[in-house]
């Protein structure tokens, strides 16, 4: 039997050129396929910006963090960047926020900054890394050198990062900070311990020097009874 050929005139022939032209399906059929594409278009669009499932950065105890995707990465650095920069108190709150809300994409990065020379840019990261609440991230700041010429208000933002993650391997010098010259060091220091402690001992920042160092040795008795059992209990 020889091939179909189309009638003249039947409506699958081209009227131009007399070649047949192949059936068209019907509308009913496209829009699956349709619908799937604008999906698929869609969900390559929106995770540009997203972190990547797969891979990620590790650090010496294997601990794998979200891989942000490269778009995401470029944003990073571009804040990062930014650091050494920032003048006011808000701008420097924003940052802190910036970082928080990225999450575990952030990770690696900030755990880098945060060994920064620079003391206001390791102050950032170690804020940024305190607000995550995050416990993973103690084994990866434990591997950090504890830097006893770092500035004190550094060492302080440090011990408050350790602290928030449940870590109180640096609690003792929070209490030591409570003696600190600098009032405004000695307030942040208490705020930080009532905070997380929940105790306050009587102890006010801008107390007569004899009545301060009386509650700062209540704080000294208290941290000697719990550290043991506390420090015990972590990981």
């Amino acid at each position: 039997m020889g091939l179909l050929r189309p009638i003249p005139g039947d409506p699958l022939e081209s009227p131009t050129t007399g070649r047949s032209l192949a059936p068209c399906p019907p509308i009913a059929m496209w829009k699956p396929t349709l619908l799937a594409s604008a999906l698929l278009f869609a969900a390559a669009c929106s995770g540009t910006r997203a972190a990547q499932p797969s891979g990620g950065s590790s650090n010496s105890t294997g601990e794998i963090w979200l891989q942000p995707s490269p778009q995401l990465k470029l944003e990073m650095q571009m804040q990062a960047e930014r650091m050494p920069w920032l003048k006011s108190a808000e701008e420097r709150i924003a940052m802190i926020d910036w970082w928080s809300k990225l999450g575990e994409p952030g990770y690696a990065m900030l755990l880098e900054i945060a060994q920064d020379e620079r003391a206001k840019v390791a102050d950032l990261a170690f804020a940024a890394l305190a607000a995550s609440r995050d416990g993973r991230l103690v084994t990866s700041l434990r591997e950090i050198p504890w830097d006893p010429d770092a500035p004190q208000a550094l060492q302080y933002s440090r011990a408050r990062c350790h602290l928030n993650l449940g870590d109180w391997s640096y609690i003792h010098v929070l209490i030591s900070g409570l003696r600190d010259e600098t009032p405004f060091n000695r307030a942040h220091c208490h705020k930080i311990l009532k905070t997380a402690t929940k105790n306050d001992f009587g102890y006010h920042y801008n107390m007569p020097a004899d009545e301060r160092e009386v509650a700062i040795q209540r704080w000294e008795d208290w941290y000697r009874e719990r550290a043991p059992e506390a420090l015990s209990q972590q990981p």
